[in-house]
């Protein structure tokens, strides 16, 4: 085959192997973009779904303070221990 392309034998695997490295990392790449955008999908839906589920019972969110608020007082959201 490198015969045919006139190129060295050497010349062909490394080009095999940089297009191979470079397919590889590029399929890394689109994999995590993927990722990356259902994800952000995913916790924008649930994060509605929390604020609509707390306003069906009477509740409030501080996005800016992530917090709940109960009335007029503020709850900050508990944190499990380890």
């Amino acid at each position: 085959m490198a015969e045919r392309e006139g190129t060295s034998l050497n010349q062909l695997i490394v080009t095999a192997v940089a297009e191979k490295l470079g397919a590889s990392k590029l399929y890394d790449k689109l994999v995590q973009n993927i990722e990356d955008h259902f994800l952000a999908r995913a916790m924008t839906s649930v994060s509605s779904f929390a604020v609509g589920l707390l306003s069906d019972v009477g509740l409030r969110t501080d996005r800016a303070e992530n917090t709940v608020i109960l009335g007029t007082q503020k709850s900050a959201p508990s944190v499990p221990k380890a």
